[in-house]
């Protein structure tokens, strides 16, 4: 687990990925989900859009490779939604049972993992009509392979793809309808972004250098990378 995933970790990072817990709310309101349809939270964190989804009455449960985001996880959710499933688990390998699930909810989570691991087990575990709907990085311009490399090995990412590379891949692991969207397909407020800090009682020195170079880089690459919010299909085989 690379520095800047332990950092969110320790301090408890909510929503930190781009358009924060604001964009998911609409993501989820766009996508037009049943409440009956029960969702896989991939990459739950500490738990804040599965809270959401259990508030607004839809059936899901959660999974994190991350004990401490696991055990932050389950913290919050102790007061309202004590039987809420937690698994501690990667989406590389999760062992959870074929066809379980109708939506897979994984937010800036698939590109830290092995996509041909990952998107087959994304793939897996979904029912037919189920729905993958991720939020990714994107590549918007010609990055130098030093600026790819220093950025992988920072955030810990396996991989940086442009739009059309990432609809590719999903493709390759047999999803169809390979939907993309960006920040201007959703209305909510830009400026209701800002990340939830459910921190350690000690967070390690060394972290909040890890944040500040975050900021940095943010501030440096903008308009280099963007991300995109892909809903991908699972159809029955024929």
């Amino acid at each position: 687990m690379s520095n800047y995933l332990k950092m969110l970790s320790s301090f408890g990072v909510s929503g930190a990925h781009p358009g924060g817990f604001a964009l998911t709310k609409a993501i989820i309101e766009k996508a037009g989900i049943q409440k009956n349809r029960h969702i896989l939270d991939a990459g739950c964190g500490t738990g804040q859009t599965l809270e959401y989804l259990l508030q607004n009455g839809y059936s899901a449960v959660g999974a994190d490779v991350d004990s401490v985001m696991i055990e932050k996880a389950a913290a919050r959710l102790q007061p309202e939604f004590p039987k809420t499933k937690l698994y501690h688990c990667s989406i590389e390998a999760s062992l959870l049972p074929d066809s379980s699930f109708d939506i897979v909810l994984s937010e800036s989570v698939l590109n830290f993992t092995n996509l041909s691991l990952s998107l087959p087990e994304c793939f897996r575990i979904l029912r037919n009509t189920g729905i993958l709907l991720s939020i990714e990085p994107v590549i918007e311009k010609i990055l130098s392979p030093k600026t790819v490399k220093k950025l992988l090995s920072f955030y810990g990412f396996q991989q940086l793809f442009t739009t059309e590379e990432w609809r590719k891949h999903f493709r390759d692991a047999g999803f169809q309808n390979v939907q993309i969207m960006n920040d201007d397909d959703y209305i909510y407020n830009r400026e209701d972004s800002i990340s939830e800090f459910l921190a350690d009682a000690v967070v390690p020195e060394q972290y909040y250098k890890v944040l500040s170079d975050h900021q940095k880089l943010t501030v440096k690459h903008k308009g280099d990378l963007g991300y995109r919010i892909f809903m991908c299909e699972k159809f029955p085989c024929s």
